[in-house]
């Protein structure tokens, strides 16, 4: 996999895992597949915190862990079981990440630009391997949303794991260089995803 310490925290989500369609684009994907891009699954909404205004703007996107987890705590059971997940990322990819946002929105407070503005390691977790994404005015596209996994296999001999994370940066890095294309205005950089156990938000969230 990798070592998570060389990784920065970007956000926390809330939701659910995807769960493909029985269609046949879809063969060959894992049955659910966690993911933060809000092209393929459905997420809570975040804290009281942000301003009504701000929603479409930084949703999915949690302000804090301990948020995600209330947030996904008090979720009813479909879907799905709620999970939080955290995206890190590379120290140089985030300070290009936050240049992204911050032309996009300005200097707002959105979640995400305010954790790479004070970076730091995600919290323990299980490291579920990478998910590729690419950003394109504040939406986060999964490399799953059009089956960019099959032109990597086809093309890089890469595929996904069992979840449908890839597992080594290296991989994903691979797959980046052959989306990354002058035509596409899409950033795409390798996202490394962990899962986090909501009982621990939950502790932090009374303390």
């Amino acid at each position: 996999m990798t070592d998570a310490e060389n990784f920065v925290l970007a956000g926390f989500v809330a939701g659910f895992r995807w769960v493909p369609p029985a269609k046949k684009w879809a063969t060959g994907l894992p049955r659910a597949i966690p993911t933060v891009s809000d092209c393929l699954t459905d997420f809570l909404p975040a804290g009281p915190d942000i301003e009504a205004w701000q929603r479409p703007l930084f949703e999915p996107w949690q302000r804090s862990f301990a948020d995600a987890a209330a947030a996904a705590g008090h979720a009813p059971p479909s879907p799905g079981t709620a999970h939080v997940l955290s995206m890190s990322v590379t120290a140089a990819q985030g300070t290009v990440l936050t240049a992204l946002i911050e032309g996009w929105l300005g200097d707002l407070p959105h979640p995400i630009r305010l954790n790479l503005t004070r970076p730091a390691a995600a919290p323990p977790g299980a490291v579920l391997g990478f998910e590729v994404l690419g950003f394109d005015t504040g939406r986060f596209h999964s490399w799953l949303c059009h089956r960019h996994d099959t032109t990597a296999y086809d093309e890089l001999g890469i595929r996904p794991g069992k979840s449908g994370m890839l597992t080594t940066f290296s991989d994903a890095e691979h797959v980046v260089d052959l989306l990354s294309t002058d035509q596409d205005d899409t950033t795409w950089f390798p996202a490394l995803i962990a899962e986090h156990d909501i009982d621990r938000g939950a502790v932090e969230t009374s303390t």
